[in-house]
């Protein structure tokens, strides 16, 4: 009976391992910084901000004459273009920009400026 009791335990046992696996995945998620996902932080920032940089990168683009002009737009408005990388949108935005391509410059090539953070846009 002893040998049942333990091939019982045994089977019980790995039954549970995918569970504590699951639960300290889930654990280790929680502790450590969240991916960044762009879809959502531009939700986030349109519901919450009012859509600022949306209405600026319209106001912008209408006489943006060159990838320049809507930079330089941007930035007075209190928008810098996004730091060189190779994720999304980054890689998107300075191909754009390398080719000039205004129309390709979406409001998502921009992030608030440090300046810009601490005070109010109207």
């Amino acid at each position: 009976m002893g040998g049942q009791d333990r091939a019982e335990t045994s089977r019980r046992s790995r039954r549970s391992e995918p569970a504590l696996v699951f639960a300290l995945a889930i654990t280790s998620c929680t502790t450590g910084p969240l991916p960044r996902l762009p879809q959502v932080e531009q939700a986030t920032e349109a519901v919450q901000g009012g859509g600022e940089r949306y209405r600026a990168h319209r106001a912008c683009g209408g006489g943006a004459g060159s990838v320049d002009d809507l930079v330089r737009c941007m930035r007075d408005a209190g928008w810098d273009f996004v730091a060189r990388g190779p994720g999304y949108p980054e890689a998107d935005c300075w191909q754009a920009r390398d080719r000039s391509e205004v129309e390709r410059i979406s409001p998502q090539c921009f992030l608030r400026s440090a300046e810009a953070r601490g005070k109010v846009m109207p």
